[in-house]
This record gives structure tokens, sequence and C-alpha cells, in this order.
């Protein structure tokens, strides 16, 4: 009579330890994917839209790049620059056009 008791017991202490050692992860990742869609906070229509900031940010360091305040990053630098290489008996020559 006691057997079903203790196995339905063990099976449920089982099921609060895993869910005791999970709860922390899952708990982490539900609040980053809440943070992640704006669900956290009310959403101020006036502050504009994720996408408005991320531009807004883009054009204040290309204004700061321009003034020299802010060095160009050189991966940007190297993807902005036009190279032309040509060779002629055994000489190479490198064109740089750095716009």
């Amino acid at each position: 009579m006691f057997l079903p008791l203790t196995d339905k017991y063990a099976h449920s202490q089982i099921a609060l330890d895993e869910l005791n050692r999970s709860i922390n992860g899952k708990l982490k990742k539900s609040i980053l994917q809440e943070a992640i869609q704006g669900r956290l906070v009310p959403q101020i229509t006036e502050e504009g839209t994720a996408q408005e900031l991320l531009e807004q940010i883009k054009l204040e360091k290309q204004k700061l790049v321009k003034e020299g305040n802010l060095k160009k990053p050189l991966c940007r630098i190297l993807l902005s620059t036009k190279v032309t290489i040509t060779s002629t008996s055994r000489r190479l020559e490198i064109e740089k056009d750095i716009t």
C-alpha cells in the first residue's frame, strides 16, 4: 500500500530537483528574450524604434570620424579602399584609391 505512494513521491522529488537545477538558466533566457522583444518596460513612442536608434548612432559615428574625433575602423578603411594590381615583367604595382 505504501510502495506506490513512495514511488510517486520519489518521482515528484526527481522532477523537482531537475526543475531546481534548470530554473536559473531558463529564467535568464526568458528575461533576455523579453528584453530583446522590448517587453520588460513600456515603450515610449517618442524614443523611436531600435532601427531608428541604430541609424542615429551610425550618423553620429560618421560625423565624429569626419571631424577627426573618432578614427575610422581599419576594416572599414580596407573595405573602402580600391586596390588595382598589375603585373608587368616580374614587377608588381599596387594602386590604392582611398575614398
